[in-house]
């Protein structure tokens, strides 16, 4: 499980010993001059106070801009929420939805290794809800999801199914290692032949493209797909691969059937 400390950026703030005579208009030229929306108060590395850009310039609109940031501090002291850094996201983000938290800094060891912006940290969930983790592309329940979206709509639509093939023997001799390699190798090189607006999917060892634009254009990504796949090795193995396409509604009638094109002309390969 993906941990909050890896989702951190960093902070900007001084220790309360470096701005013992700074005011508030001095602090808040530092979270301008950095670009900042928040600026922390830290004491030996942990935050004791959380300055955001529109508070600083509030209080330089109401007439605090000379007042002694460390007195400010001491008359004005409130609850830091924070998070631990072992957390894992998913936790992170109920508690910040929880406490309605906008950013928090996360501790670890007594001290705040960076910041989580609860936007931001909803965008990773996101991305990790439908993404691979070994090799970045989509997962089958991001397809399971677009398929079914797209079931009852008129729309051409390409799809490309790619099967890495001796993957049990080769994890057997050399190791899962190896295979990983394989697989992110395989991914790359596929995402690398792809546009950007085209979607790529990874389930074991198959790789499937959609592609929404008609039949000449599957097949030009298809060839090119497999091009590059055409002797690539790795750690001197050559990977070796099927690949198939079909068409809606050039090929067949439903993005169903167009599925079970691809997987008869696989299987085909594969027998003969």
């Amino acid at each position: 499980m993906l941990k909050i400390k890896e989702c951190v950026d960093p902070i900007c703030g001084r220790e309360a010993v470096e701005v013992q005579k700074y005011t508030i208009k001095d602090i808040a030229k530092m979270a301008q001059s950095r670009d900042s929306f928040n600026f922390y108060i830290l004491h030996k590395g942990f935050p004791i106070y959380l300055f955001s850009l529109p508070e600083l310039l509030n209080l330089c609109l109401e007439g605090e801009s000379e007042t002694n940031v460390i007195k400010f501090i001491k008359e004005h002291r409130k609850n830091i929420p924070t998070l631990k850094a072992d957390m894992n996201i998913f936790d992170a983000y109920n508690e910040m939805r929880r406490e309605r938290i906008k950013y928090a800094p996360v501790i670890e060891d007594g001290k705040v290794i960076g910041e989580v912006n609860f936007k931001i940290l909803a965008l990773k969930i996101i991305d990790v809800l439908i993404k691979d983790p070994l090799t970045n592309v989509f997962n089958y329940h991001y397809f399971n999801i677009l398929i079914e979206r797209y079931l009852d709509i008129e729309k051409p639509m390409g799809l490309i199914f790619i099967e890495v093939d001796n993957l049990e023997i080769i994890e057997r001799f050399q190791g899962i290692e190896v295979v990983q390699k394989i697989l992110k190798k395989v991914a790359s090189t596929i995402t690398n032949s792809v546009r950007d607006i085209d979607f790529v999917f990874r389930i074991d060892n198959r790789f499937t493209i959609i592609i929404f634009q008609d039949l000449e254009v599957t097949r030009k990504v298809e060839k090119r797909i497999a091009d590059r796949l055409a002797g690539l090795k790795v750690d001197d193995l050559e990977i070796k691969f099927r690949i198939a396409h079909s068409h809606v509604p050039e090929l067949r009638e439903s993005i169903l059937t167009a599925i079970d094109d691809c997987e008869k002309k696989l299987i085909r390969q594969l027998e003969g």
